[in-house]
């Protein structure tokens, strides 16, 4: 892409990030590996692989840590490039008509049993999953770029996995492969862990719309779904929006459905989002609604990478559930754990994204949680 024409479509985007694009873009240019922090809702996922796609010679790669957010951060780069032709210059014509296709799509996405992938696509959003099956097909990444590793404060055995096979890739095949990591929350120490002497980093403050933050630890209630409920109900009595809610698992999330009928009879929506839900059911929770409010039930699939248009509270239970593997047994377990400090930074990320916001914790202020996610 050309980096004049990306500057015209960033130009208009209200993200901070994209009023640093000339800054990032130099970054880029300039080192092989970069990373850009910035607060959830300052716009990276959406701006850098546009910025990287006007800096480096072959296709994008993004990675995400869950299907939903691939899927999402691949369709919003279309909808920015509405009216533009496949070398995001200005097309008269596809704008008036009003469709992606005519307009010029600029990214296709591959995730677990889909895809929608055009050999003309300068950007492609994948799982880590994906990129895993991709690189171990062929490790030097013929036609890449650039790979692009968001959210990695997110740490997981397959995530550190990608960051690993991708840095091999730079150092045995491909010199000029750029890679990028983004994170809200961790800095350039991620990367001096990883033994990276030479890079470059950028940090971009502030959000679109401030976000109030509030506590309230369950101190009367045996029941934390039932407290969980009561929160929820409060809140939709004193917010206009939509509601996002995070939940540690799908029976914790079924429980709280039940508990939150009277809000159904009202006319609130009420959707449901965990990992193992069909695909199209999961989508539901980007369509637009114009005529009820609805309250999203989610686990963590819903933490990073997400607009959903029209939340304006985020109720946070402060709780996940975490899987724990033991190679040596060929054995793992699954329990219910307090989230990290970088997680609750998402979670509340999730408001304040098109207008201001409030994010409800459901724990002690005084409590201290973990600064960052270990991989289990």
């Amino acid at each position: 892409m050309d980096h004049a024409a990306v500057n015209d479509i960033l130009k208009n985007l209200p993200y901070p990030v994209a009023r640093k694009a000339d800054e990032i873009a130099a970054l880029i240019n300039e080192h092989f590996v970069c990373g850009i922090g910035g607060e959830a809702g300052s716009g990276k996922s959406t701006v850098v692989p546009f910025i990287a796609s006007s800096v480096v010679k072959g296709r994008v790669i993004v990675i995400q840590p869950r299907r939903l957010a691939a899927i999402a951060v691949c369709r919003r780069l279309n909808e920015l490039c509405v009216g533009y032709n496949t070398h995001i210059e200005y097309n008269a014509a596809a704008a008036s008509s009003g469709t992606a296709q005519a307009a010029g799509r600029v990214s296709g996405y591959v995730v677990r049993h889909e895809q929608d992938v055009h050999k003309t696509d300068q950007v492609l959003c994948v799982t880590t999953g994906v990129f895993l099956r991709m690189i171990a097909e062929n490790p030097q990444l013929p036609g890449t770029g650039a790979v692009i590793l968001d959210e990695i404060h997110e740490r997981s055995l397959e995530s550190d996995l990608c960051w690993v096979l991708a840095k091999n890739a730079q150092e045995l095949h491909r010199a000029d492969l750029k890679l990028i990591v983004m994170s809200a929350s961790v800095g350039e120490e991620l990367l001096e862990q990883a033994g990276i002497r030479e890079y470059g980093w950028i940090t971009v403050s502030g959000r679109l719309f401030p976000v109030e933050t509030e506590y309230m630890p369950a101190r009367d209630f045996a029941d934390e779904t039932g407290f969980c409920a009561t929160a929820i109900t409060q809140a939709c009595e004193r917010t206009d929006g939509d509601l996002l809610v995070f939940l540690p698992g799908e029976r914790e999330i079924r429980k709280v459905h039940e508990l939150l009928a009277p809000l159904e009879r009202k006319g609130f929506l009420i959707l449901e989002l965990f990992g193992r839900m069909n695909p199209e059911d999961q989508k539901k929770v980007l369509q637009k609604t114009a005529d009820a409010r609805k309250i999203i039930l989610a686990t963590n699939i819903a933490q990073t990478s997400l607009t959903i248009e029209g939340i304006t509270c985020v109720v946070d239970s402060g709780l996940e559930r975490c899987v724990y593997e033991y190679p040596g047994e060929a054995a793992s377990s699954m329990k219910t754990e307090r989230i990290s400090d970088a997680s609750a930074l998402q979670r509340t990320g999730r408001a304040g994204r098109l207008e201001p916001g409030v994010c409800v914790r459901l724990w002690d202020a005084r409590e201290k949680l973990k600064s960052r996610d270990i991989p289990a």
